[in-house]
């Protein structure tokens, strides 16, 4: 199974029921993986926040550990002022 955001979950939940996995990874630093100059945020919605419900409740704690509560994104547009795109109807 590959090592991105779906392979690792998919790779704790066969692990779970039984299944020997292996995990590949073809970059040993993210930060090595070629890059045509646009950044990409991963932000876990509420979508992602119920598939990390499916891990055991320690590392869903410790991946939501690492990250960063956020509200919003800012769209830039040509030529205007930047636009806050709010991700729900209130902070929660």
């Amino acid at each position: 199974i590959g090592a991105g955001l779906v392979g690792a979950l998919l790779s704790v939940q066969l692990k779970k029921a039984g299944y020997k996995v292996a995990v590949y990874e073809r970059y040993g630093d993210i930060r090595s993986i070629p890059s045509t100059g646009r950044s990409i945020n991963l932000v876990a919605t509420a979508r992602g926040l119920r598939a990390l419900s499916t891990l055991p409740p320690e590392m869903k704690d410790e991946l939501l550990a690492l990250g960063t509560k956020v509200t919003g994104r800012i769209i830039h547009t040509d030529g205007n002022e930047p636009i806050f795109q709010r991700y729900g109807k209130d902070d929660s």
